[in-house]
């Protein structure tokens, strides 16, 4: 019969699952447009009545960079956060207590479904 050639598995190369800073940075600008969408019209434009009774409005589009910023800030904080951290499973953040009360409503559920 013929021979068995075996070969040694290749190393396994060291690869990170952590996002790169692409993708960091796409995800706190979807963010940022997002908010600016969100809170143009809320934030940026005041309208008030005038001292004869007419509506009149003025912009605040200082107010509206500044929470637009924050978000993105916010947005880059929370994914180096999450880098850092590491995944987060619900066993480390959920109490015990709570996890069998959530296990016990689920199959209480189930049963009252079937």
């Amino acid at each position: 019969m013929g021979e068995r050639v075996t070969t040694a598995a290749p190393e396994p190369t060291a690869t990170s699952r952590a996002p790169g800073i692409a993708f960091i940075l796409k995800k706190a600008l979807i963010s940022a447009l997002v908010a600016l969408v969100l809170f143009s019209l809320m934030i940026g434009i005041r309208t008030e009545a005038g001292p004869s009774g007419q509506l009149i409005y003025w912009t605040r589009f200082g107010d509206l960079a500044t929470m637009v910023a924050a978000v993105f800030g916010g947005s880059i904080v929370i994914e180096l956060l999450r880098q850092w951290w590491g995944p987060v499973g619900t066993i480390r953040v959920v109490p015990p207590s709570v996890q069998s009360a959530l296990a016990v409503a689920r199959r209480a559920g189930s049963l009252r479904c079937s």
